[in-house]
């Protein structure tokens, strides 16, 4: 995933395409040096994901706070959507209750109680780390005894 953004940000540097190139750069570098932090290593998918969620987080808040105080935040949001776009897509509901629906059918119908909820969504986080985990709780929940 790393290597696409860096092709994406060639890609916006030969279209003239500031803001994309500048978010891109951001991207990269926290990225970069989440993976330097965490003792020199190389960077994987998950670091990207996890980076762009975490920088979508904190434009979001910015972009309350400024609209709260009457400041004009479009350029935030046009940053938002941008690093939006380089997210995969969730896994649809449908999709999701598949999913969980399988991994609870695996386990031992003995196994399948609320206090072993905490291993049926790491399960879920494995096998597809870009699910909606209020989703996950509540359907898993509704599904142990």
């Amino acid at each position: 995933m790393l290597n696409k953004l860096k092709k994406m940000k060639i890609q916006a540097m030969k279209d003239k395409d500031v803001i994309t190139k500048n978010i891109i750069s951001i991207v990269i570098a926290s990225v970069q040096e989440m993976a330097k932090n965490d003792g020199q290593r190389d960077v994987v998918d998950a670091d990207v994901l996890v980076s762009l969620k975490s920088l979508i987080k904190k434009n979001s808040n910015v972009i309350e706070i400024s609209e709260k105080n009457g400041r004009d935040a479009t350029q935030l949001i046009s940053e938002n959507v941008i690093m939006q776009s380089l997210l995969p897509s969730v896994l649809s509901e449908v999709d999701t209750k598949l999913l969980i629906d399988d991994i609870i059918d695996k386990m031992d119908k003995y196994d399948r109680v609320k206090k072993n909820m905490r291993f049926i969504i790491g399960e879920v986080k494995n096998a597809n780390s870009n699910v909606d985990m209020k989703l996950v709780s509540s359907y898993i929940a509704s599904n142990l005894t």
